[in-house]
């Protein structure tokens, strides 16, 4: 994919100093940001890589999502950058019963 020309091209190699995760592989439950209909699920991977669409290097989390979650009949997770992802309110357990059940059947 090229880079726009309004961007500069990445550097090679990530900065020296790279910021730490907005979220916790393996703990952190999350959903996309509100739109007309949002996903959730946990956080299971993650890759500091190059954002082209903000012109900087940035944190991306791969969530396996929740059974209950709207596009889990065609996919079973997805990639979200940190600004387009925040943490589920602390009462939903759904995505917690899920990694039970996942850690149980391996």
């Amino acid at each position: 994919m090229p880079i726009a020309k309004n961007h500069p091209a990445p550097a090679q190699v990530p900065p020296d100093k790279i910021p730490a995760p907005v979220f916790q592989v393996g703990v952190s439950k999350v959903r996309w940001k509100p739109m007309p209909t949002s996903d959730w699920g946990i956080v299971m991977g993650m890759r500091y890589i190059w954002a082209e669409h903000l012109a900087s290097w940035q944190w991306q989390y791969y969530i396996i999502l929740d059974p209950a979650s709207p596009s889990k009949e065609w996919t079973q997770a997805d990639w979200g950058w940190s600004d387009d992802l925040e943490l589920l309110p602390s009462h939903s357990s759904s995505a917690t019963q899920f990694v039970e059940e996942v850690t149980k059947s391996e």
